[in-house]
């Protein structure tokens, strides 16, 4: 995962895009829980644009919708 996440912080199209990052399956218990997918690929370190993680679940749309609207802020 960190590598693919690295590749796309690089490409210059995308670059001070906000990044949404949906960390789905949530209603499992060993899911990784969004304190941990924020350590993983070191999303803290990000300064060059707006980032924002959500914990999700196909048996739950709410943070989805929820993240979906703050993409839609984040782009203006």
């Amino acid at each position: 995962m960190k590598k693919e996440f690295a590749w796309f912080l690089e490409q210059k199209e995308l670059k001070g895009l906000p990044l949404l990052n949906l960390a789905n399956k949530q209603d499992l218990v060993n899911a990784m829980n969004v304190p941990q997918v924020t350590e993983e690929p070191k999303l803290n370190e990000i300064k060059d644009r707006q980032w924002e993680i959500k914990g999700t679940s196909c048996k739950d749309v709410t943070e989805v919708l929820s993240g979906l609207d703050w993409l839609k802020k984040a782009m203006g």
